[in-house]
């Protein structure tokens, strides 16, 4: 899935969310008929390529592949005077030489004659001959010949353009909307734009033959001749040019490229707007328009926190509530299951065995009822000719009608009566086939219902005791809080008289002099321990300290305070100037 199509179906997505809803309905409705200066814009763009040079450089690499199969070259000999130590073959041209320069005959080794030195020739094979050098120089030329037309050529095919312009205030009474959007999108490599340029095929020529060249400038006798410099204009035609078939063809794709002034395509650029925007374009760039403005206010508001929250929120609603009415579809299927006293396939096999011996009644009903349908119009049709042949009759025994008056008449009657039968018995056969179906229907309706109230009968009990039993959780939860809250309050009172006997021990131990050498409290666990212990000590000391003072002050007015009780001390707190708080 690309881009655009994961993009369409987001799209699809956030319209039917908003699509129905009246408050969007109502914004969407707004911002559309605001728009009086909306305008699209697209550049369309033609291009028709001429088909000579593709052609030429198609017909030209097949002549410049089979030369370079070819694989021309020249043995080039390299001699040189080395040690006769350093020589690993002798040839012709050694001994020529040697006879040449008796100077190198120095000593000699038995009957063997041994020169000090000797002529060495090395021969190599030497691919850089002019025909291909040429063959390289023409395949560079038709490389940048056609990556110039292939890369202009796709950069305009391949490349979507588009303008768009918004101006548009909408003006709901609670809120106004002020919209300006100009947006300019610039897409390349587009394959929607190449698929409609209508030039695919021969692009696809275009980069079949650069691949060709690529492919035959990698070849080893090209890269051989890619060693030396590149041969330059003008070109000698030796004999190889002008007499071998191959190189004769890839002469004649030089001679058309150097001449070739063109640029082989014709380019034209037309622009499609639309202003105003159709009603359906206008509706979803109202949908998009609705969304910027949404997204200020979330940024804006810094609300995005809260939404999240309701968003998930109502993710979880919905999977609950999906999850319970898949949970009730089961649940009646399992009990219609095990009502019907038989397994799950079997059950399934019932009920479509059942509907389809219903359809087959509903066609049989139906094909009953043409068929009275079509004996009723026979009947009529038969009623017509009838009454046709009497009234021919009449005409013809006119004389003998008052005659025969009463026989026709009763023939009448009977005739009628019978057509009155026939309808009579079609009809009530029609009447007692639908009112089975309807009683059939009827009762299917009612176990229905009846299903469906035990369904809800057994969801609420069921709930109901999912209720009891969250409550009585509830109940045991707020117990066992209560119970850790008084183990934590012990715990914490035990770890306080803990603490203070150590404070005790230690101060006792330091009036004494009972620490020893090894006992260090410099670390820092063993100085926040007494640092622990201080505070435990000094609350402690605060503790006591208050019951101290209200027994000191009991004890210094024990005398008034049981003067008071004997009654005398209101007098005497008179007198005395109260005493009491002397």
């Amino acid at each position: 899935m690309n881009t655009e199509d994961l993009l369409y179906r987001a799209f699809r997505d956030y319209r039917e969310n908003t699509e129905h809803d009246r408050d969007c309905e109502r914004r969407r409705r707004a911002l559309t008929r605001a728009g009086g200066n909306d305008a699209l814009e697209v550049i369309e763009t033609e291009c028709e390529i001429e088909n000579d040079w593709l052609e030429a450089a198609e017909e030209g690499l097949e002549y410049i592949g089979r030369a370079i199969g070819e694989e021309r070259q020249f043995i080039r000999s390299n001699g040189e005077v080395v040690p006769i130590e350093k020589v690993k073959s002798v040839s012709r041209e050694s001994a020529e030489h040697l006879s040449r320069h008796g100077e190198f005959i120095t000593r000699r080794q038995g009957e063997d004659i041994v020169p000090d030195k000797l002529y060495t020739v090395e021969r190599l094979n030497d691919y850089t001959v002019y025909e291909n050098r040429f063959l390289y120089m023409l395949l560079c030329y038709l490389r940048d010949f056609i990556s110039y037309r292939y890369g202009k050529i796709t950069e305009y095919v391949n490349t979507y353009r588009g303008r768009l312009r918004v101006e548009k205030t909408a003006d709901t009474g609670a809120r106004r909307t002020s919209v300006t959007l100009v947006a300019e999108d610039v897409r390349k490599n587009d394959e929607r734009i190449l698929e409609k340029s209508g030039v695919k095929s021969q692009l696809s020529r275009m980069d079949g033959a650069l691949k060709t060249v690529h492919l035959l400038l990698g070849t080893p006798l090209m890269q051989e001749v890619a060693k030396v410099p590149m041969l330059k204009p003008p070109v000698t035609e030796t004999n190889v040019l002008k007499m071998d078939k191959n190189f004769k063809g890839a002469l004649r794709l030089y001679y058309f490229l150097v001449s070739y002034q063109k640029d082989g395509f014709t380019v034209r650029q037309t622009t499609r707007r639309f202003s105003p925007l159709p009603d359906g374009a206008a509706d979803e760039f109202s949908e998009a328009e609705e969304l910027v403005t949404f997204l200020m206010y979330e940024y804006g508001m810094q609300i995005g926190e809260e939404l999240r929250r309701a968003y998930l929120e109502e993710q979880e609603r919905r999977k609950r509530e999906e999850a319970r009415r898949e949970e009730e579809r089961f649940r009646g299927l399992r009990k219609r299951v095990r009502e019907s006293g038989v397994g799950a396939e079997e059950y399934m096999l019932l009920l479509e065995s059942r509907c389809r011996s219903l359809e087959k009644e509903k066609a049989s009903l139906a094909e009953a009822y043409s068929r009275s349908e079509g004996m009723l119009a026979e009947s009529v049709k038969r009623g017509g000719e009838l009454e046709l042949a009497l009234r021919e009759s009449r005409e013809a025994l006119e004389s003998a009608e008052a005659a025969h008056r009463g026989e026709l008449e009763s023939a009448e009657a009977a005739h009628r009566g019978e057509l009155e039968r026939l309808a009579g018995e079609r009809r009530a056969e029609v009447s007692a086939l639908e009112e089975r179906y309807r009683g059939e229907l009827s009762a299917l309706r009612l176990e229905h219902e009846r299903e469906r109230a035990a369904g809800e009968k057994a969801f609420a009990a069921e709930r109901a005791k999912l209720e009891e039993a969250r409550a009585d959780a509830e109940e045991r939860f707020a117990c066992s809080e209560e119970m850790r809250e008084r183990a934590e309050a012990a715990a914490a009172r035990a770890d306080g008289e803990r603490i203070l006997a150590e404070a005790r021990l230690n101060a006792v131990k330091s009036e004494y002099g009972a620490f020893g050498e090894e006992e260090d409290f410099t670390s820092m666990e063993r100085f926040d321990e007494i640092e622990r212990q201080y505070r435990a000590f000094r609350a402690f000391f605060k503790k006591e300290w208050r019951k101290a003072k209200r027994r000191i002050r009991k004890e210094a007015f024990a005398d008034v305070f049981a003067a008071e009780d004997k009654g005398g001390g209101q007098d005497s707190g008179k007198e005395d100037g109260k005493p009491g708080k002397s």
